[in-house]
């Protein structure tokens, strides 16, 4: 379990803001992989940015501010920001990530690399 915990503990991110807030994360292994699934409430694809690099997996999420929130700061109007980091084990085939946001639900799949998959062994009788 600590593993686990370990190669999924958010990156440090020295750049974050009081104005950008970091989304809760359901983080899953189903064995195959990692899923991620995170409440992005009222971002849209275009204020949604997904970056992999080096073992940081960073989401990014941008929606304006409801009416009820509208703040004016420096003659605009406030955004509400999202962020999150991920440090991604070595047994995280990169190449197969993906990620799908649905109603305000973004989820991002993690697969395994198919060589540290478990592998289930057949015992013989007799």
């Amino acid at each position: 379990m600590e593993r686990m915990l370990d190669a999924w503990m958010p990156a440090n991110c020295d750049h974050q803001h009081a104005d950008v807030a970091t989304p809760a994360a359901d983080v899953v292994d189903d064995g195959e992989g990692f899923r991620i699934v995170m409440d992005m409430p009222g971002v849209t694809r275009e204020g949604l940015e997904i970056e992999l690099e080096r073992d940081v997996l960073r989401v990014r999420g941008k929606r304006p501010a409801t009416e009820s929130e509208k703040l004016l700061v420096n003659g605009r109007y406030a955004h509400r920001d999202f962020e999150r980091s991920f440090t991604l084990g070595k047994d995280v085939d990169r190449d197969g990530i993906k990620a799908r946001l649905e109603n305000g639900v973004l989820t991002v799949e993690l697969p395994r690399r198919a060589e540290v998959k478990a592998q289930r062994i057949e015992v013989e009788v007799g």
